[in-house]
């Protein structure tokens, strides 16, 4: 019996299409954290949290066109085949989103602004 690999690409893809998209959340804490910027600073980023979700949604899209076009399978055909692997994709990027806003970046904000 041969066992075909799982292929990670989408799942990779999502994840770090979430990282991206909390960015606006997580990376004024880790910088106050680490010393590298003052609070004012930190707290000026999350105004722009529209840029940081629109460039989690661009690489998301961009990459799987890349990761379709490459299985040679970047057309209408192929993305109705394949509707299982975008929409898991999109919801791993939703979840790491929601985990790293509303429970890491949370979390790690308690512990730095004591």
């Amino acid at each position: 019996m041969v066992r075909r690999k799982k292929d990670k690409t989408p799942v990779i893809i999502g994840v770090v299409a979430g990282f991206i998209a909390s960015l606006c959340c997580l990376g004024p804490v880790l910088l106050v954290l680490f010393g590298l910027g003052s609070i004012s600073f930190a707290l000026s980023i999350g105004k722009y949290t529209w840029l940081f979700l629109s460039l989690g949604i661009i690489f998301l899209i961009a990459a799987l066109i890349v990761y379709f076009t490459k299985k040679k399978s970047c057309n209408i055909v192929g993305f109705k085949h394949h509707w299982k692997t975008i929409l898991v994709t999109f919801i791993i990027a939703v979840l790491i989103l929601i985990i790293i806003k509303y429970w890491l970046a949370t979390y790690l904000a308690q512990l730095v602004y004591r």
